[in-house]
């Protein structure tokens, strides 16, 4: 770690000559060196307790590893984040030697970086921070920067198969859409089939060919370890689908916030058209409480002879998706 250190304060190099070239090199490289040290978990503060209680030396290494570590990182991360400021600011911080169009493909650099460990590194400390840099950069007026942050959510979204990461994401964007006053630029985002459904399956040694492999004794012990790793997963996937529900849940409730929020405030907005689009696919998600208000301003926005024949389209097919389902009780209710 004292090396890591070394090396993130070589992002500071003055020389005229190398500065640039010389903090790009730094930036990947340390990008690549945490992805690779970094756990495949998250690393929690110790608490009073545990820093008070006596334990064995190689415990307090690795204690004292994972502090350095996450330290570094914070710093890092921080460094990445001011090179993006800097340069939306216009400043020329950390010596003249860097000029402002330097700057500029420092900042994309940052960007790539950040970005990178977006997708691989979501679950380790400080992703939170990461999304909440990215999101109002995919609204940059450099395309460059806006399409690398865009994409990096995109697969995010794509291969977050839990959905922490990717509540975290909307929230962020719910607020940013919110702030700007629903003046962000519409971007398109295909509808993409699981890869996982159609990935190429590889060829492994079937259970009978395993087992005409093992003598009787460890076919007696396998098969109470695959007994006992079906009650592992069997329990896992309980409770893994319980929280993938709830996760999912929020983060629906999320968009068609952002979506009712458009309808009634910003009619006039460049996101209406991706609203009604968005609607007329997940209308049959919407909760049965919002389809009163929901008919009404979709009959008044069809009716204000505003849109084109494409947003009326949608409004039509929202209208009949929700009356086709659990709408069906609310004209019963009529």
């Amino acid at each position: 770690m004292k090396r890591v250190k070394e090396l993130r304060g070589m992002m500071m190099e003055a020389d005229p000559s190398v500065a640039v070239s010389m903090r790009k090199m730094v930036m990947v490289s340390l990008m690549e060196v945490f992805k690779d040290i970094a756990p495949t978990y998250r690393i929690r503060p110790l608490t009073h307790a545990e820093k008070s209680t006596k334990v064995k030396k190689e415990t307090q290494q690795l204690r004292e590893f994972e502090e350095s570590l996450v330290s570094q990182y914070k710093f890092y991360l921080e460094d990445l984040e001011q090179t993006i400021k800097d340069w939306k600011q216009k400043k020329r911080k950390r010596s003249q030697v860097v000029s402002f169009q330097s700057y500029r493909s420092l900042a994309e650099v940052s960007v790539r970086c950040l970005c990178e460990l977006l997708l691989t590194m979501p679950h380790f400390n400080f992703h939170n921070n990461i999304i909440v840099t990215l999101v109002p950069l995919m609204n940059d007026p450099l395309k460059t920067v806006s399409d690398m942050c865009c994409d990096a959510f995109r697969k995010l979204f794509q291969e977050d198969r839990v959905g922490g990461a990717s509540l975290a994401t909307v929230r962020v964007i719910s607020g940013l859409i919110k702030s700007l006053n629903y003046s962000v630029r519409p971007e398109e985002v295909e509808m993409k089939k699981d890869l996982e459904a159609t990935a190429t399956k590889k060829k492994f040694m079937t259970n009978k060919e395993k087992k005409k492999n093992l003598s009787r004794m460890q076919r007696k012990w396998k098969k109470a370890e695959e007994k006992l790793e079906k009650e592992l997963l069997e329990a896992e996937a309980s409770e893994s689908k319980e929280r993938k529900t709830k996760l999912h849940t929020e983060t629906l409730n999320i968009i068609f916030l952002i979506y009712f929020r458009i309808l009634k405030k910003a009619q006039k907005s460049v996101l209406l058209p991706v609203v009604l689009e968005g609607l007329a696919n997940f209308a049959h998600l919407i909760n049965l409480e919002f389809f009163d208000d929901l008919l009404n301003v979709l009959q008044n926005l069809i009716q204000s002879g505003n849109l084109t024949n494409r947003e009326s389209l949608h409004c039509i097919q929202t209208v009949f998706t929700i009356l086709s389902g659990q709408g069906q009780i609310v004209l019963l209710c009529l």
